[in-house]
Formats: structure tokens, sequence, C-alpha cells
């Protein structure tokens, strides 16, 4: 049987009052997290679904490509030739997507600058 003296005792309960808390504030940390991920509205679920299914695709292609294309992927101009195939998709003659290049381009070609 062991005997505790009366420190000991004390200090052996606040030790253990102290990593009780601690593993406490890390439970609640966690479950913080969690509940925060869970806590969502209806309609950010909604929105969070429409994005997924319209982009998940774009998002899985563009991981595609930067991974397994056999030179290295100029990323800024991946994106500009997705912006330029939106609004080629519209199908519109007269609608397209400029960089900012090609917009200063087309206004001197205007004598607008």
């Amino acid at each position: 049987m062991i005997v505790l003296k009366k420190r000991n005792l004390i200090i052996l309960l606040v030790i253990a009052f102290g990593v009780g808390l601690l593993l406490m504030a890390g439970y609640d940390q966690v479950y913080g997290i969690v509940t925060d991920q869970i806590g969502i509205s209806a309609e950010e679920y909604e929105n969070y679904q429409r994005i997924k299914k319209n982009y998940g695709q774009l998002d899985g292609l563009q991981q595609l490509i930067e991974q397994r294309y056999y030179l290295p992927v100029d990323t800024e101009k991946l994106y500009e030739g997705i912006y330029k195939g939106l609004f080629a998709g519209i199908g519109d003659p007269y609608s397209s997507y400029l960089t900012k290049k090609e917009y200063e381009d087309l206004m001197i070609s205007f004598g607008r600058v």
C-alpha cells in the first residue's frame, strides 16, 4: 500500500487537474473545428454542391495537366485558356475574353488610347 504525504497528494492532484485541463482544451478545439465544419446552413451547403458540380471536373483536369503533362505548365496561360474557352462556349462571335495586353492593343487600334 502506497502512502502519500499530504503535500505529494496535493501536487499529484494539481498535475492531474492541469493535464485534464489541457486534454479538455485540446478536445474542445478539435470538437469546435468539427462542429464548425458540420454546422453550415442549407444555403451554404447548396452553394458548395453547385461549385463542386460546376468546377470539380475543371479542378481535376487542371491537376492532371499540372501533374502529368510532359512539360512544365504556365499556370497563368492555363487560366487564360480557361477564360477564353468559357467565352468561346457561348457561341457568340461578338463575345470574347481579352487579356490586358489584347485589350490595350484593341483600344490602340480604335484610337482610344
